[in-house]
């Protein structure tokens, strides 16, 4: 896709459909975006994680993101939470706030890639995709300028790969999608369920189908709470058996319990 360039104003009262998305004639005096030429108003902005997402080249788990860069990342949105849009495009280079060059040579990512920004947005020749810097090495934020000056958070870059710098031979950088403790557990459950799969393909074996009966744990979220005590009691009990790991020892003991009724 091809840059797009902010020439044409949408107008208050202009018919935008959506139902995720604020009408126009909902919010009287304001514009979607933030027409060139335009003057800036003198008021703070406030952010949107609606629409942020990790994707390839734009995920955080890599070398640069630790618990530090998070803090930092939230010290930017303080700072830029109590600045003014007026402000920000005044000192615009301190920030190193300008709009994404979509021909930058190597740029991993065009608009297009973005589908899960409704049209009303991706497709508005008034909205431009912005960046700021968390700070010079530690990466930017990339996002567009909505309704009532609200900036909507896109990605997270912290290897700087949306804008490949010439000085590093327009490298881009890899990295990874940082899971939740519950998309962990659930990708390493899958991984074991893959395991049983492999090691029990042709004989009858309760432990798969206990294991590949379990279903739908992507949608829903299933939690185990234990005490201190309990918690010792399990680890005393995985390592005099020569457990791996709790879920082994779940599976032996249920597949017992089920024995133990069906003997009685």
């Amino acid at each position: 896709m091809s840059p797009r360039k902010s020439s044409r104003k949408i107008r208050p009262g202009t018919e935008v459909s959506s139902p995720l998305i604020p009408q126009p004639s909902q919010h009287s005096g304001q514009s979607l975006g933030i027409p060139r030429g335009e003057a800036k108003p003198d008021k703070e902005w406030r952010f949107s994680f609606q629409y942020w997402r990790q994707i390839d080249k734009f995920g955080l788990d890599c070398s640069k993101v630790s618990s530090r860069w998070f803090v930092s990342l939230l010290e930017k949105f303080r700072d830029f939470s109590g600045s003014t849009v007026e402000h920000i495009f005044r000192e615009n280079s301190a920030w190193r706030w300008h709009a994404i060059n979509w021909s930058q040579p190597n740029i991993p990512i065009q608009p297009s890639d973005l589908d899960w920004i409704p049209t009303e947005f991706l497709e508005s020749e008034d909205v431009e995709f912005y960046q700021f810097q968390l700070s010079k090495s530690l990466g930017r934020i990339i996002g567009f300028v909505g309704f009532d000056y609200v900036f909507h958070v896109v990605l997270l870059d912290p290897m700087h790969n949306a804008q490949p710098a010439k000085d590093y031979g327009y490298q881009v950088d890899e990295t990874k999608i940082l899971k939740t403790e519950y998309q962990a557990l659930l990708h390493r459950f899958n991984d074991v369920k893959s395991k049983i799969n492999q090691h029990c393909p042709l004989v009858p074996c309760n432990v798969m189908k206990l294991a590949l009966g379990v279903e739908g744990l992507d949608q829903f979220s299933r939690y185990l709470v234990i005490d201190e005590e309990f918690d010792q009691e399990l680890s005393h009990l995985i390592r005099e058996y020569g457990y791996q790991d709790v879920f082994w020892l779940l599976l032996d003991a249920i597949e017992a319990l089920k024995q133990s009724k069906a003997a009685c």
